[in-house]
């Protein structure tokens, strides 16, 4: 086996490793904060969506926030506890984008939270390296879900709240996650005490 087969097996290797640490994506052990409900007809492979899931459930567990994650599009009336419920959808349709686009978020018309993954993007920014491309579609999930619980599409000059990443920061991010500016830590958790506030303020009302 050469050097470059031997390489792919022992990534190959790593993501079953990652993925049998956890199966479905979560990882939370309290209720959670956020409840995404992924759905598409553009659906990443098994071993880059689920290590992806991962990654974005440890990365926001930083922050005291808990995710969950279902397959499926958003149930009505399945958030619990004050939860904020998301919907990821997968697609390959690029007209609502603008040119460079990899993911959109729609966090504000009458409550609606919605992302969108343009995953084709992203698998061809990737090049066919699964671990960049696990990595990069986890940093574009944490950046939208942030862009979504702050309610604005505030950006930082650095970190996952970037406004567009350099060949320098896919590098970095295979390596370890990239970290949330303080002042986008501080918008993301105020903005989910007002959805939570929210949520459970509908949910009052439709009792």
């Amino acid at each position: 086996m050469g050097r470059r087969g031997f390489r792919r097996l022992a990534q190959a290797a790593a993501m079953v490793v990652l993925v049998g640490m956890q199966v479905d994506g979560n990882t939370t052990r309290r209720p959670a904060d956020v409840i995404l409900y992924v759905d598409g007809l553009v659906l990443p492979p098994v071993v880059v969506g689920q290590g992806s899931r991962l990654t974005v459930n440890r990365m926001y567990a930083g922050l005291g926030i808990a995710l969950a994650w279902h397959d499926g599009p958003r149930k009505s009336g399945g958030e619990s506890g004050g939860a904020v419920a998301v919907q990821i959808c997968f697609t390959s349709d690029t007209r609502s984008a603008s040119p460079n686009a990899l993911a959109f978020a729609l966090p504000y018309a009458s409550g609606v939270k919605t992302i969108t993954v343009i995953y084709p993007r992203i698998h061809v920014i990737a090049g066919g390296n699964r671990m960049l491309e696990l990595s990069l579609l986890a940093h574009v999930l944490a950046h939208e879900i942030g862009n979504v619980l702050q309610g604005t599409m505030m950006h930082s000059e650095t970190g996952v709240m970037k406004v567009g990443w350099t060949s320098f920061d896919y590098a970095a991010m295979v390596r370890r996650p990239l970290d949330f500016e303080p002042e986008d830590v501080a918008a993301i958790l105020r903005g989910l005490t007002v959805w939570k506030l929210s949520a459970e303020k509908t949910r009052g009302s439709a009792r």
